[in-house]
């Protein structure tokens, strides 16, 4: 077995939601936990009302980790003896996120597909992005039942 990270095996992450309009017009996305959107799809009246996005994302290679913790880290005073750098983990996230996510299939509300860049990620809901971002990291992690395997 290969241990060097295969450009062909991406880790597919699927995420299901609805798009809810309040009283006042506004749309919002809500996301549904897998097994109640399995429910829905399997009820011929709220099939229509499940969406999924299907995303692909790479593994990190140490190399690219090395560089995101780099270019995450941020200088900080310290006293009068100089800088410092300390971890923003909110550029860590950033960062990871935009290397590692590497298909979706995402389209516009005319049915185009919104090709993947940083600037559609921008555009993304924040809980779609959170919630997309914590299901690559739980797939690239195992548990000790699965380590004893």
């Amino acid at each position: 077995m290969l241990i060097v990270n295969d450009s062909n095996s991406l880790i597919h992450v699927a995420l299901y939601y609805q798009i809810k309009k309040s009283k006042r017009g506004g749309k919002s996305v809500v996301i549904i936990p897998d097994e109640q959107a399995q429910k829905m799809l399997e009820d011929v009246d709220k099939k229509q009302e499940v969406h999924v996005l299907n995303t692909r994302w790479k593994q990190i290679a140490w190399g690219e980790q090395n560089e995101i913790l780099d270019r995450a880290s941020v200088p900080v005073p310290m006293g009068e003896d100089g800088v410092d750098k300390v971890l923003n983990p909110y550029i860590y996230r950033d960062m990871r996120i935009k290397l590692a996510l590497r298909e979706w299939d995402l389209v516009s509300d005319d049915g185009r597909p919104v090709p993947l860049t940083p600037d559609a990620i921008n555009h993304l809901p924040t809980q779609v992005v959170l919630e997309l971002y914590k299901r690559y990291e739980e797939s690239t992690r195992y548990s000790e039942d699965e380590l004893k395997k």
